[in-house]
């Protein structure tokens, strides 16, 4: 004889559900796959809302959806995601990349970069984000902070980047060092592709005015000769 043990219908639905409000994405995305009573519970929005407590989501936006376009869970897919980013960004516009940790909310990790005839005090072209979905020790000590600015203006183009992690310094030489330099070479790299363009664009107007200006002087030689 069959006997259901499943526990989710032994208890109120309130109940399972602050059972599962202790699991993190990870372990909610397991529960998914045990059956479909257990997938309807474990996708339940309140639950992924309640891990991203410190995000700002659309209640128009299914949260456990956003979770899996934005989660990263290792630095290298934190560093890929921001050359993502700073591929993005193109002539006269700037942008801000924020990587949030659900799990510990004190840290942070921020991106801005831009080019061209932009202020930084004007709002971004393009706004980016991730969230990592790992948690960090807990016994890594206090937030340390670690950033890096460069900005030149030249005429009215602007040129800058800026970054700035808050880690747990328990870990901190190791970490910032893992992060900081990769950052700094992706930001750098993409500025120095824009300065680049802006140059050939440019070098090509400049081409096209001086080719205007002969054909102009041609024409009126032309003209004068034909006239006289």
């Amino acid at each position: 004889m069959y006997i259901n043990t499943d526990p989710i219908d032994s208890i109120p639905k309130e109940c399972t559900l602050q059972i599962l409000s202790y699991l993190d994405a990870e372990e909610l995305a397991q529960c998914c796959q045990v059956s479909s009573k257990w997938h309807k519970m474990a996708s339940e929005d309140s639950l992924w809302r309640q891990l991203l407590s410190g995000i700002a989501i659309s209640p128009n936006i299914c949260a456990q959806e956003y979770v899996r376009n934005h989660a990263v869970k290792s630095r290298r897919q934190v560093i890929q995601r921001i050359q993502e980013f700073a591929n993005h960004i193109q002539l006269n516009q700037k942008g801000v990349f924020t990587c949030f940790f659900p799990f510990r909310p004190t840290c942070k990790m921020s991106v801005e970069l831009g080019y061209g005839d932009i202020s930084r005090e004007k709002d971004p072209h393009i706004k980016e984000m991730c969230i990592f979905m790992r948690a960090l020790p807990n016994n890594a000590g206090d937030n340390k902070r670690s950033s890096s600015s460069y900005e030149v203006y030249n005429f009215r183009k602007c040129e800058f980047y800026h970054y700035e992690i808050i880690l747990p310094s328990g870990h901190i030489f190791e970490v910032m060092n893992a992060y900081s330099i990769p950052i700094r070479h992706v930001l750098i790299n993409r500025l120095r592709a824009l300065e680049f363009e802006d140059r050939r664009r440019h070098d090509i107007y400049g081409i096209v005015v001086m080719v205007g200006a002969i054909g102009v002087i041609a024409l009126n030689t032309h003209l004068s000769a034909f006239s006289s």
